[in-house]
């Protein structure tokens, strides 16, 4: 990892640390944007200029930058889950009526997390901050399931090109003691989670399998400590395995 961060070109780097910085959807003046990334306003105007005419910012009424129209194009042209999602809006929404979970949907990609669809009875289904998860394949259930169905050797890889950061005292980020945990989670058939991403918070997930029994994705749900144990195990995986058969169509 530090390897690859020293190949990386700083400049590159920076207008995509624009691009992310946008993607909340605040517009920002270019001294606060050169404020962020920690360079000169100069630096920061050349590259929004760039991105302006390419069509990656754009500016509102106040001359203020906001993601501009080609990031649409690309983010549709990448967006390879829209069926995905469109068949499982309808169970998941089922799902967190039936219970006080928030559900999700992840796959892995490029050694992160992404959330393809989050639902909870208060938030929809819409587009949702993927920045929340891009890091915890090791902490969250979805991620762990997600790393359960890798190979051996590709986790051994993973574990070796990526680095894992602590985010509350329980969380586990030695990759032998992650190693037995995924081996558990595939022979279980499913992974559980308690105050390793979140303080006072569990997970739960299992596999999203296609006609071949390959994994895809993997389904989870997730809420504060007092809500997640009104229901037993036993009865959660049960919500979870009906979705599941709903969304891959199954059921």
């Amino acid at each position: 990892m530090a390897e690859e961060k020293r190949n990386l070109i700083q400049v590159v780097e920076r207008a995509f640390d624009i691009l992310e910085l946008l993607s909340d959807g605040e517009p920002r003046r270019s001294i606060d944007i050169a404020g962020t990334l920690g360079c000169s306003v100069q630096a920061a105007n050349n590259l929004l200029r760039t991105l302006f005419v390419r069509g990656y910012v754009s500016q509102d009424d106040n001359r203020n930058y906001r993601l501009g129209p080609h990031c649409m194009l690309i983010g549709q042209a990448a967006d390879r889950w829209q069926p995905l999602r469109n068949r499982a809006e309808r169970p998941l929404d089922e799902l967190v009526k039936k219970a006080p979970f928030e559900g999700f949907i992840g796959v892995i990609e490029n050694d992160k997390l992404y959330c393809v669809t989050v639902q909870s009875t208060a938030r929809t289904a819409a587009a949702f901050p993927q920045q929340l998860w891009l890091d915890e394949l090791h902490s969250t259930a979805c991620g762990r399931v997600l790393l359960a169905f890798l190979a051996p050797e590709a986790r051994r890889r993973l574990w070796a090109r990526t680095t894992r950061r602590k985010i509350t005292a329980e969380t586990m980020v030695d990759p032998d003691e992650l190693e037995a945990v995924c081996e558990q989670a595939r022979n279980d058939g499913f992974a559980e989670v308690h105050d390793q991403s979140r303080e006072v918070m569990s997970s739960l997930a299992i596999p999203l399998r296609d006609f071949s029994g390959t994994v895809f994705a993997a389904l989870g749900i997730s809420a504060l400590n007092p809500e997640y144990g009104k229901l037993s195990r036993e009865a959660k995986l049960a919500l979870l395995h009906e979705t599941a058969a709903k969304i891959t169509g199954e059921a």
